[in-house]
């Protein structure tokens, strides 16, 4: 959603969809925060690309589309940054000038997005505090007992780590 609502306050309304076609709920949610904040603006999703997750036949289905000559959204949200690199890629075969012809947002805040050309823009995600949050748990877990767990029923926990835009040279 932070990426998006980014890209419409920079007066973007054509916003593209790179996503995978592999499904975990990490990218469900990533797609419902797009069109959350389309919804919000009042705004349609200009075009959606499927793709596969690895780096290769990321590009090769990006550049199918770009050879199918349909007319280019002004921004793309990029599922993961992998990917988001392939389409860099891809825009840069083309002659496709990025951010100028379009903008690209990712997510991860991998070490590449420092490496592509322009450096990517994306989200980080503080993986690194949900690992923690996450190894607490299971040590309050392992600490109780079998009758502690069933006064306290099938509870569950639900955590969510806040995600931080990372504004770099692939955005208007």
């Amino acid at each position: 959603r932070m990426a998006a609502e980014y890209l419409i306050s920079r007066g973007i309304k054509r916003i593209g969809y790179i996503r995978s076609k592999y499904r975990i709920s990490n990218f469900t949610q990533r797609e419902a925060g797009l069109n959350a904040a389309l919804k919000k603006a009042e705004l349609t999703l200009h075009s959606a690309i499927d793709t596969e997750v690895s780096f290769d036949e990321a590009y090769r289905r990006i550049d199918n589309y770009l050879s199918s000559g349909e007319k280019l959204p002004e921004a793309f949200f990029v599922e993961n940054d992998n990917i988001a690199a392939a389409a860099l890629r891809a825009f840069n075969a083309r002659g496709i000038a990025v951010p100028e012809q379009v903008s690209v947002i990712g997510f991860d805040d991998l070490p590449i997005c420092e490496l592509t050309a322009p450096a990517l823009s994306t989200v980080h995600a503080f993986k690194e505090q949900l690992g923690e949050i996450a190894v607490d748990l299971i040590s309050m877990k392992l600490g109780h007992t079998a009758a502690d767990t069933a006064q306290e029923g099938r509870a569950c926990v639900t955590v969510s780590v806040s995600t931080e835009l990372h504004i770099r040279d692939s955005v208007k």
